[in-house]
């Protein structure tokens, strides 16, 4: 984990990354990675004697530190990677969720399923006047829902994930089953 350095009289190391020298200054140790969460948007994992790993939340992609230790998690930007979700409407990159859709005329909100998790879409169907004043908890960061409108019930949130329902109090997502 480290080189050794030949010294007048006595000797030093020099310690690779992800470890450090101990007290004597004579053997280099692995550093706990994971205890200050370099992930933020993930979950780290140790990799002795390599770096952490991170496995990254949905929404986020690993990628190697500039010219640094480890691996952080970084936003995909979906509307700049060319998704197609929002196909009838316009996308722009968000923290709330891995993106938003502001549907064109003759488009409404929707979600599209990838594997077991639901992405925000258009749908081609009735076009609804601009939700924005009608439904304003929907967009707040981190409700994980979208503003949706039927002739019945008006405007409303809908969850992405359909094993989820919106709740006013905190205003956002919840599992169904989840009090």
């Amino acid at each position: 984990m480290g080189e050794c350095n030949n010294e007048e009289g006595s000797y030093s190391c020099t310690c690779k990354p992800g470890a450090e020298p101990d007290a004597d200054l004579v053997t280099c140790e692995d550093i706990e990675d994971c205890m200050n969460n370099p992930c933020v948007q993930g979950t780290c994992s140790e990799n002795p004697p390599f770096p952490y790993k991170c496995e990254c939340f949905s929404g986020y992609r690993e990628t190697e530190k500039s010219g640094e230790y480890g691996t952080i998690c970084v936003d995909i930007d979906e509307c700049a990677e060319g998704s197609d979700f929002c196909d009838g409407g316009d996308c722009s990159n968000s923290a709330a969720f891995p993106y938003e859709c502001t549907c064109l005329q003759g488009y409404s909100p929707g979600t599209k399923e990838v594997g077991d998790v639901f992405y925000p879409s258009c749908i081609p169907g009735t076009s609804t006047p601009d939700p924005s004043d009608s439904c304003p908890d929907c967009g707040q960061s981190n409700s994980g829902a979208s503003c949706q409108y039927s002739e019945s019930e008006g405007y409303y949130c809908q969850c992405f994930d359909p094993e989820k329902e919106f709740r006013d109090t905190p205003k956002r997502c919840f599992k169904k089953d989840d009090k």
